[in-house]
């Protein structure tokens, strides 16, 4: 365990040590805020689908745009975006920045993220729904 620390301490290391160049500073500071707004955008259509179902049908629609969602994200964030962040600073040390590249098989498996988000959000839903006609 203490292997698997200290080289995440070392990647750390490395990556406050490339930021202190303040173009690699802007890069990763882009990259974090793009990748913030491409989730956000991915993930909208499912979250509205599972807000608006009152069936089962259109939350399985649901998840499955949850999952295509976090598939465009995991499949952006791990292969698209370290290959564009080297490019832009000419440094390998930010590798570490990014997941492995190993979230093809964690994409591949996004309809699980894509139910947790869908199922509360859904039930909230039906919920505000219930109490909304009831009130009237």
């Amino acid at each position: 365990m203490d292997s698997a620390s200290s080289h995440h301490a070392d990647i750390q290391a490395a990556i406050a040590k490339a930021r202190e160049d303040p173009h690699t500073d802007w890069v990763m500071n882009l990259y974090e805020w793009t990748s913030g707004i491409l989730l956000v955008l991915c993930l909208l259509p499912a979250i509205w689908l599972a807000w608006k179902s009152d069936n089962f049908r259109t939350l399985w629609r649901s998840i499955r745009w949850g999952w295509a969602g976090f598939f465009v994200c995991y499949f952006a964030l791990g292969f698209i975006a370290p290959t564009i962040v080297t490019e832009w600073t000419g440094q390998s040390t930010l590798g570490g920045a990014f997941p492995s590249r190993s979230v093809l098989p964690m994409a591949l498996f996004g309809w699980f993220p894509g139910a947790i988000l869908s199922f509360p959000v859904c039930g909230l839903g039906i919920l505000w729904r219930f109490l909304w006609h009831r009130s009237r």
